[in-house]
């Protein structure tokens, strides 16, 4: 079975004209279509995923910097003990994590136009990921404040 990239209908510019100017740029130097189809679509995740690790990359370093601002006007009492307790747990990291997960996800079907099997799994075990991580970033949450209570002598009134 030969496999085509389909067309687009939109006036702007996206990843899957781009994805599909390389195909035709790839059938031109005489590559059969199924192979050029793969190359297109190779391109296409590797780009994807270039994108998401530098989103990930920005998204910890902004994160590293709004998180710890954020709990300091929350609890003014105590905010390098906060800054520690988050650094500590990787709150940030974690968080960071899903807004990748998140792009990945979006732009998996735009991608692998061409592989609409191989879109449903990507996105079935993208969303599987996208449900641990959230649960690690929450888990992370917790155990920062349980660090911070237990440091200010609050665990023994409060049970933490």
């Amino acid at each position: 079975m030969m496999r085509t990239m389909p067309a687009s209908s939109s006036t702007v510019p996206s990843l899957a004209e781009l994805q599909r100017g390389f195909h035709d740029w790839l059938l031109s130097q005489g590559l059969t279509a199924d192979v050029s189809v793969l190359l297109a679509s190779v391109a296409g995740v590797v780009a994807m995923l270039a994108l998401a690790f530098t989103i990930q990359a920005l998204t910890h370093l902004l994160l590293g910097k709004l998180l710890p601002g954020l709990v300091n006007r929350l609890d003014t009492d105590r905010p390098a003990r906060w800054e520690a307790a988050l650094r500590k747990h990787t709150l940030a990291s974690r968080s960071a994590h899903i807004v990748a997960t998140l792009v990945v996800y979006l732009m998996a079907p735009q991608v692998l136009t061409a592989y609409p099997s191989v879109v449903v799994v990507v996105r079935n075990l993208i969303e599987g990921y996208v449900v641990l991580i959230v649960l690690l970033a929450i888990n992370a949450m917790l155990q920062a404040a349980a660090e911070v209570f237990r440091q200010d002598g609050r665990s023994s009134r409060l049970p933490v």
